[in-house]
């Protein structure tokens, strides 16, 4: 069990579904359902103490840190490029 928080563009946000969302991960969503063509994500991973509602939802201890991961660094490929 995880959990993400995802930003992006507001009129791609717009159209994802939280039954998507469920099942697969939004850089899939964003490829495989929306088309997007994703060049390159740099990730980072930390280790970071969960807010006390995400540890109930994950059902793990609040007070003991856990794998965070950034996704940053979002390039399409562009018509032509």
């Amino acid at each position: 069990m995880s959990y993400a928080i995802n930003y992006v563009r507001a009129d791609l946000g717009s159209t994802v579904q939280r039954r998507q969302l469920e099942s697969a991960p939004m850089t899939k969503i964003l490829r495989d359902d929306l088309g997007v063509r994703i060049k390159r994500i740099h990730d980072t991973v930390e280790a970071k103490v969960p807010e006390a509602a995400v540890a109930d939802l994950l059902e793990i201890d609040s007070v003991s840190p856990g794998p965070l991961l950034h996704g940053h660094d979002v390039r399409r490929h562009r018509a032509g490029g």
